[in-house]
C-alpha cells in the first residue's frame, strides 16, 4: 500500500513540474475562427414559413454567438499566459 501511495505521489509531483512555454499553446480550432454565416433568404412570406425561418436563424445565431464567445475566452486566456510568461521578449 505504501508503494502505491509513493507511486501516486511521484506522478502528481512530476505532473506539476511540467511547464508551458510560449508557442506550446493548444491551437484554436478552425471552426471557432470562422465568421458567422449571413441569414438565409426567406422563401415566402407565409406565416408558417416566417416562423420556421425565424427559429432556424435564432438557433444559428446562438450557435455562432457561443463559438465567438469561446474564441474570445481562448484569446483572453492566451494573452494572460503570455503576460505571465513575461510578455513579448
Amino acid at each position: 500500500m505504501a508503494r502505491l501511495l509513493i507511486g501516486i505521489s511521484v506522478l502528481f509531483l512530476s505532473a506539476c513540474a511540467v511547464t508551458t512555454t510560449r508557442g506550446d499553446f493548444l491551437p484554436i480550432s478552425e471552426e471557432k475562427l470562422q465568421e458567422c454565416p449571413l441569414p438565409s433568404q426567406l422563401a415566402s412570406g407565409s406565416h408558417s414559413e416566417v416562423e420556421r425561418w425565424a427559429v432556424e436563424q435564432g438557433f444559428k445565431y446562438r450557435e455562432c454567438s457561443s463559438m465567438q464567445h469561446e474564441l474570445a475566452e481562448a484569446v483572453r486566456l492566451r494573452q494572460k499566459l503570455v503576460a505571465i510568461d513575461g510578455g513579448d521578449k
